[in-house]
């Protein structure tokens, strides 16, 4: 009994690594590395190069492909299991990291083999690890210990007995951020680097449909002698690398795009790809529907998945083609069921579908394995609080929480210090990730930045000037802020010459209707209502919000918003009304006045000419008049920005009262 025991282990054992061989498609050595490369070219593209980035990435250069290279671990001789597979340490540039794990996740190939299957809708009792058999083969793999029956959503982000998941990648980051040895921080960031591009190879096998409707495909003589031995998908085996970037810049699925790039977790991301694949897309053992006939899945010891089917696509009797319209905009050809003599049969997947299918997957594809570089980020803001000319430079590196990196921690490595985009030298952090410099070579209207790296990433600080005027505390002491927006403005009973504005107080200031300060950060409320000597109620409510940069020398944001309404003698019968609002960007200083004797301190941000439209973000002025003749309505339309009658102009003055 303990022979035939050891006898049938070793035969199930045999068949396991068998299967294990050929269930490798959408091969590690050229397909996954292509694929890496369109996901990091849309990072670049889609975030790195937006607009407005997102906020984790304010600041950030990424160099993926440098002359820099970080030591660690790489396979060098790949094997079928552990014990036959070959790690060195070798030195590679980030992409280079990102394309390894895209082969690596692959190796040793017998553990690897049956882990890269999710099924997100469990068609199998729940089941969302691969449990097709293909073969008669996986019979023996299937019903017995050796499954591991661990699915790929969670071998890629979270398994304990993987060492390149997302989570244990987050933690190399981590570590390379707290740490004050550069070569370690080096060879952390190699590790985090493998890590996501494993993860990255598996959230592209959630772009191929038999990884994603528990179809196994062991193809041990390849596809063209598929009739002799095995069960190969033809997506799997005809699929094409070149396809990954030929393909790359169509069109994303409007969900699918909408739900990656508001995800906050790596799950997200997973769970929208896989179910976007599984949805859209057949594999040949899963069709069914109706075509000539009812067609019923060749895979059958389970329900047929819900979706697509045949009869849902609209088909094609010159070219016994079934489409499908993607809601990207992509025609796809799903599936043919042309036959011998030119009869209709059971549909099947040629290499004509294969690369139809490709060319929608890829783009999103893309945009996924984008997103999880995103995700993986941290949010890191470097600042330079002061810096004057006697040589002084302070600042702080700032770690923010995220959805992926919710623990707070501190850095700890080294910043650099740029004056006019020169390396001015190098300094360590405290222990609250605070930096100081003194003695350095620095003159009124020098640029001042700070820099911290870590694998390739770049983090800097906003620039600041050096200066023996500080604007902001400038600022900290003005209690009031006012904004006018003049020009040639044209309202809907006419054109005229008179600003738009949104004032302060019409009388003095009580101390709760102060400008409120933090940091760079401020906000004004003021409401009032009351009775005049001749029984007139006025109401009166405005409030203005915004920021300023580190040196106070730029008014990032401003909005400021105003209502009155005047009601003569209080009966309500006639009554006047106006709104305004105004909201403006990056408008430069114009002055600052410290306190001095008796001078108030002030700060002037001011733009004039032509170019005022490019600080205006909105504006609005509207004004009721309620009488016995019924409402009158004046509304702002626009403003002559080229004005010959009036030069646009705009000035956000803070003052003090006090």
């Amino acid at each position: 009994m303990k022979i035939k025991h050891i006898l049938s282990w070793l035969a199930g054992a045999t068949a396991y690594v068998v299967v294990a061989l050929f269930l490798m498609g959408y091969e590690n050595t050229k397909m996954h590395p292509a694929i890496t490369e369109t996901m990091i070219d849309g990072f670049i593209d889609k975030f790195v190069h937006a607009v407005v980035p997102p906020a984790n990435l304010d600041n950030y250069t990424f160099v993926f492909d440098g002359n820099a290279t970080y030591s660690g671990p790489a396979i060098t001789n790949p094997g079928y299991f552990s014990s036959t597979t070959t790690t060195s340490t070798v030195s590679k540039t980030p992409k280079e990291w990102l394309k390894h794990g895209g082969y690596s996740a692959d190796e040793p190939e017998v553990p690897a083999a049956l882990r890269h299957f999710y099924d997100p809708l469990g068609i199998d009792g729940g089941k969302k690890y691969l449990t097709n058999r293909g073969t008669n083969w996986e019979f023996i793999i299937n019903n017995n210990g050796l499954n591991p029956r661990i699915d790929a959503k969670d071998w890629a982000l979270h398994h304990a007995d993987n060492s390149w998941t997302w989570d244990k990648g987050k933690e190399w980051v981590k570590k390379a951020l707290t740490t004050s040895d550069k070569t370690k921080r080096d060879e952390y960031m190699a590790r985090a680097w493998r890590c996501l591009g494993e993860v990255l190879h598996l959230i592209a096998d959630m772009g191929c449909p038999p990884h994603t409707r528990n179809d196994s495909h062991a193809a041990p003589v390849g596809w063209k002698y598929r009739i002799a031995l095995g069960d190969p998908d033809p997506f799997e085996e005809l699929v094409k690398p070149s396809y990954a970037a030929t393909y790359e810049g169509g069109a994303v699925d409007p969900a699918l795009k909408s739900s990656c790039r508001t995800a906050t977790s790596a799950d997200e991301v997973f769970e929208t790809m896989s179910r976007f694949t599984n949805k859209y897309f057949f594999t040949n053992q899963t069709i069914s529907g109706i075509g000539v006939k009812k067609i019923t899945p060749i895979i059958d010891d389970r329900p047929a998945y819900p979706s697509p089917k045949l009869d849902k696509l609209a088909y094609d009797a010159l070219d016994y083609t079934f489409y499908q319209t993607m809601p990207g905009g992509q025609r796809v050809k799903m599936c043919k069921d042309k036959n011998w003599f030119s009869l209709r049969g059971y549909p099947y997947i040629d290499a004509e579908c294969v690369e139809s299918q490709a060319a929608a997957l890829m783009p999103n594809i893309a945009e996924a394995g984008a997103n999880l570089i995103r995700l993986f980020m941290p949010a890191l803001e470097v600042s330079v609080a002061k810096a004057t000319p006697d040589g002084l430079v302070e600042g702080k590196v700032t770690f923010k929480t995220t959805g992926e990196y919710p623990d707070k921690l501190t850095y700890q490595g080294e910043v650099t210090i740029l004056v006019n985009n020169k390396d001015a030298g190098k300094v360590q952090v405290d222990q609250d990730g605070a930096f100081t410099v003194e003695n350095l070579t620095l003159a009124d209207n020098d640029k001042v930045t700070a820099m911290i790296s870590f694998g390739g990433v770049y983090v800097k600080s906003e620039e600041l000037e050096v200066s023996s005027l500080d604007v902001l505390a400038i600022l900290h002491e003005c209690n009031e802020v006012t904004i006018s927006l003049y020009g040639e403005h044209t309202f809907s009973d006419g054109t005229y010459t008179m600003p738009i504005s949104i004032p302060g107080a019409s009388d003095s200031l009580s101390s709760t209707e102060h400008v409120t300060w933090n940091g760079q950060s401020f906000s004004q409320t003021i409401e009032r209502r009351w009775k005049d000597g001749w029984q007139n109620i006025h109401i009166e409510r405005i409030t203005k919000n915004g920021s300023v940069s580190l040196d106070g020398k730029r008014l990032n944001s401003i909005s400021g918003e105003s209502y009155e309404e005047l009601d003569y003698g209080g009966t309500g019968e006639y009554v006047e009304k106006w709104t305004d609002k105004i909201e403006l960007q990056n408008v430069p200083l114009f002055s600052a006045s410290p306190r001095r004797d008796n001078d108030l301190p002030s700060v002037f941000y001011r733009a004039e000419g032509s170019g005022v439209s490019s600080y205006v973000m909105n504006v609005v002025h509207k004004y009721w008049r309620k009488d016995n003749s019924g409402t009158i309505l004046r509304e702002y339309i626009s403003t002559n920005w080229n004005s010959s009658k009036t030069i646009p102009k705009l000035e956000v003055q803070f003052l003090s009262n006090w």
